[in-house]
């Protein structure tokens, strides 16, 4: 995002994710620790998250990883990380959509943008 100039200059911000991918593997790590689950599917294309299943598999083998990867994305190290994959095909996120518009009990629409159809 542009911000006006000041004094000449001008600054560019740019908002970039973080940590997500170490989020999701400790949180996986501490469900298996917590025993909530005996199946888990990691819904990803980032290979960052390659060390959290390597570590829940080494500390709770008995848990199973299946990881569907979505369309666009690839990453073939996480799917021979996990125990099984499957992949989000674009057929998939066009038969499973909401529709165009949704109103909400107190009136309000929600209205979903042209570029996700």
């Amino acid at each position: 995002m542009a911000m006006p100039p000041i004094c000449g200059w001008e600054v560019n911000i740019v908002f970039e994710e973080k940590e997500t991918d170490v989020n999701i593997a400790v949180t996986m790590l501490l469900e298996a620790a917590n025993d909530t689950f005996d199946k888990a599917i990691l819904v990803s294309g980032d290979s960052d998250l390659i060390a959290g299943v390597k570590a829940l598999k080494t500390l709770a083998p008995h848990k199973h990883v299946k990881v569907l990867v979505p369309f666009g994305r690839s990453s073939i190290d996480l799917v021979n990380t996990c125990h099984s994959s499957a992949k989000i095909k674009r057929k998939h996120l066009q038969n499973n959509q909401l529709p165009p518009e949704i109103l909400l009990p107190e009136g309000k629409k929600l209205i979903k943008p042209l570029e996700w159809a």
